[in-house]
């Protein structure tokens, strides 16, 4: 948190300040930290997977692409339990590559793959469902746009968008311990990488922009929850 002052007093990303680039950037150049990021964030994947595969009926699905989905700690056991259902990872070839070893360790190669790419240029067109999860909090609202809008220009008229993030009330209780614990996370957003936390009403009016609509959402018993959108 060094960095929060510079943060709060410029506006500027924090992580940028301190290091001279992006995240995503330094991890790509620093294959050892780059590992221990992505075990940490396998972890915390991990810790919510139940939850989200209990409160949302997967299974609906013949093709999941998983935007950002690092090297496959959500959807390969999405795929475990819906064997009628395919995937696809899309990841920065970095990480794309380390999916592919784990879709093959876990014997799902059949029906599971991993594409390069960058979600802010492109995103596989076609899938009946696009997941993303703890991808857009980390973006400014911007790059948050662009990647939306790329995921609709992907999506066919019957595909919907899930969207996995920490939700934000729209006012805080001072009791409210898991408000409290997002709000710490909006704060690490901010200074790491200029992203944040949202309200129902911020993701209402993000996707609106990029041509989504809001229809569904599922809490969890977690800090998580499922926003579901589908072309407007």
């Amino acid at each position: 948190m060094a960095a929060l002052p510079h943060t709060i007093r410029t506006g500027d990303n924090g992580f940028r300040h301190a290091f001279g680039t992006d995240l995503r950037s330094y991890l790509a150049t620093h294959p050892d930290t780059a590992t221990l990021y992505n075990a940490a964030q396998q972890s915390l994947t991990q810790s919510v997977n139940a939850e989200i595969g209990a409160h949302y009926p997967f299974g609906n699905f013949g093709w999941i692409v998983d935007v950002g989905g690092g090297n496959g700690a959500l959807l390969l056991p999405i795929l475990d339990c819906h064997p009628e259902t395919r995937g696809t990872i899309f990841e920065l070839p970095h990480v794309a590559e380390q999916a592919r070893e784990r879709i093959a360790a876990v014997g799902l190669a059949g029906r599971c793959d991993a594409a390069d790419g960058n979600a802010l240029d492109t995103i596989p067109a076609g899938a009946d469902a696009y997941l993303m999860k703890s991808v857009l909090h980390g973006k400014a609202d911007d790059e948050a746009e662009i990647i939306l809008r790329n995921c609709r220009h992907a999506m066919p008229a019957h595909g919907k968008l899930l969207i996995i993030e920490r939700l934000l009330p729209e006012r805080i209780a001072a009791d409210d311990a898991l408000a409290r614990e997002n709000l710490l996370s909006d704060i690490n957003m901010m200074v790491s990488g200029g992203g944040r936390e949202r309200t129902e009403r911020e993701w209402r009016a993000l996707l609106v922009k990029a041509g989504l609509r809001l229809t569904d959402g599922f809490p969890t018993p977690g800090t998580a929850a499922i926003i579901e959108a589908e072309p407007a």
